[in-house]
């Protein structure tokens, strides 16, 4: 799934206002903490951070909403396109600015029910393309196949991802 992108011009305002409030500040130890309340702070850290991500970026990343950390990871609680919210803001319970001003919370939105699901949202294809999948797949985590190390066996996956979006001549696209 493709992330919203940032408003670059925005942040890099944003960071300029925090450099000149904060001169003597090195970015790159700017803490966690700092960055998810002091204004400004995310936005310098992405900048800063910005040569070092071109592998994320390359894959569609975006700087995470809340702390700055380059991810292609997205908010649970977001639409289409989502924003990009890191792993570790996400194991935070934390949901982007855009669904906190709506009053959202994490708990009510993400992981559902008692089942762990999946939600796959598109892969890239063996050229490189990334294909997306328009709606997601969702399947119980318990469903997927696992190798002797417990991850997911990704062959298996992808062929569960392909039986899902089979098109019935009759019936159309199947849901996932």
């Amino acid at each position: 799934m493709a992330l919203e992108p940032v408003d670059w011009p925005a942040w890099k305002t944003a960071a300029r206002d925090f450099l000149q409030v904060h001169p003597s500040v090195e970015v790159r130890d700017l803490s966690r903490a700092e960055r998810l309340v002091v204004a400004g702070a995310k936005q310098a850290w992405a900048i800063c951070h910005h040569k070092a991500a071109a592998d994320l970026r390359a894959l569609g990343g975006q700087p995470c909403d809340l702390c700055g950390c380059w991810t292609c990871c997205f908010c649970e609680a977001c639409g289409r396109p989502p924003r990009a919210v890191c792993t570790e803001c996400d194991r935070d319970h934390l949901l982007c600015t855009g669904c906190r001003q709506k009053g959202l919370l994490f708990n009510e939105v993400a992981r559902k029910g008692a089942e762990e699901v999946l939600e796959v949202s598109g892969y890239h294809d063996e050229a490189g393309r990334f294909v997306t999948l328009d709606p997601p797949v969702r399947m119980a985590t318990a469903a997927i196949p696992r190798q002797s190390d417990g991850s997911f066996d990704t062959d298996e996956l992808m062929r569960l991802i392909a039986r899902s979006r089979r098109v019935d001549t009759a019936a159309g696209p199947r849901a996932a």
